[in-house]
């Protein structure tokens, strides 16, 4: 019992790494992954019920650790917008979208 408790905050953490730092190609290419120590135990042991039962923990455990992931993401890239830039104004963004080859409003720069 211990070590499903374990496992699934390990699977949560998971979760969390993924999402903050990685593509939605790489978190659900995980997620697949996620599913194999559900069926793999369903398979060994023939207790379906069991496997259905660690499946729905893993998914639950999982999709926890990516909403919290995307809401840390989300809450850091709110923060980096609202920098103050270094002349003392507060829109240090402006900053960068300029030097990243658009003007504020999203055209190109010419």
């Amino acid at each position: 019992m211990i070590y499903i408790l374990l496992y699934l905050v390990f699977v949560s953490a998971i979760g969390i790494a993924a999402s903050y730092y990685s593509s939605v190609f790489t978190i659900i290419t995980i997620s697949f992954l996620m599913v194999l120590p559900a069926l793999v135990s369903a398979v060994l042991y023939l207790e379906i019920g069991a496997g259905l039962i660690l499946l729905i923990l893993f998914a639950i455990a999982y999709s926890g650790g990516v909403g919290l992931g995307l809401f840390v993401r989300s809450r850091s890239e709110a923060v980096d917008s609202q920098q103050v830039a270094p002349d003392g104004s507060e829109d240090a963004g402006k900053d960068q979208v300029i030097r990243d080859g658009l003007v504020p409003n999203g055209d190109p720069k010419t």
